[in-house]
């Protein structure tokens, strides 16, 4: 899967589809810079990128097929192409992560670490943002399902 981003066409195609990823918005510069600091992984299905509890705080960009979100072996969410899966721990690096990250089917993303991360975001601060929103939409999704568990709604 990931020889489709190898080679000059190849590069053409993995720039084209990160401008395509909410976290870098279109914006050529940052595509550029992330293709060329992080790290193009193939993800076998049923393999988790993130484990819940662990300490480390990469930040993974999915370019091709889907993961599941799992807390406490129950699937909460799923994540496919153009999302970003490990800001938390990022932006955030001191708790473990409270999440465990499982491709559901061959995969591929490009891996940054959470100082390649940071020299990103210092420079381009709309990632920043686009996380900040993010995080707030998962906010109101959890009070929603907390004020419907317990009747309130």
């Amino acid at each position: 899967m990931e020889d489709r981003f190898a080679g000059k066409i190849g590069q053409r195609i993995l720039l084209e589809k990160l401008k395509k990823q909410r976290l870098i918005a279109g914006n050529a510069e940052l595509a550029r810079q992330v293709a060329s600091l992080g790290d193009l992984v193939h993800v076998a299905a049923g393999t988790a990128i993130i484990r819940q509890g662990n300490k480390d705080n990469d930040v993974y960009l999915i370019l091709e097929g889907s993961f599941d979100i799992v807390v406490n072996e129950r699937v909460v969410a799923s994540k496919s192409p153009d999302d970003h899966v490990g800001e938390m721990a990022a932006i955030q690096p001191t708790p473990r992560r409270s999440a465990s990250v499982v491709a559901r089917e061959p995969a591929v993303v490009i891996k940054l670490s959470e100082p390649q991360f940071s020299q990103l975001s210092a420079k381009f601060p709309q990632m920043l943002l686009c996380i900040a929103k993010e995080l707030a939409c998962r906010q109101g999704q959890r009070n929603a399902r907390f004020l419907e568990l317990y009747g309130i709604l």
